[in-house]
């Protein structure tokens, strides 16, 4: 969990490199996509861990809603705290 965490710091860090502006300028909605954003990177990772195994591949972490939700919030929070 500590290391898609930091993989997710990163790419948010490197986001902010690439677009240092934020995409949603009202504070609200900026609070507002800090949850809901992870939430739906998770529920679409766990939907397409679930294809996976139908199709009897073997599931990596990131298809798991914990691992995946993890990566997005440290991504959203470094670019929801730095972006301008």
């Amino acid at each position: 969990m500590i290391g898609f965490t930091l993989w997710g710091a990163i790419a948010g860090a490197i986001s902010l490199w690439i677009f240092p502006q934020s995409f949603v300028h009202d504070s609200t909605f900026r609070e507002i996509n800090l949850i809901v954003t992870p939430v739906a990177v998770g529920l679409v990772m766990s939907l397409i861990g679930k294809i996976r195994l139908k199709k009897g591949q073997d599931l990596e972490r990131l298809d798991r809603f914990g691992y995946a939700f993890t990566f997005a919030f440290a991504m959203a929070f470094v670019r929801y705290y730095w972006a301008a």
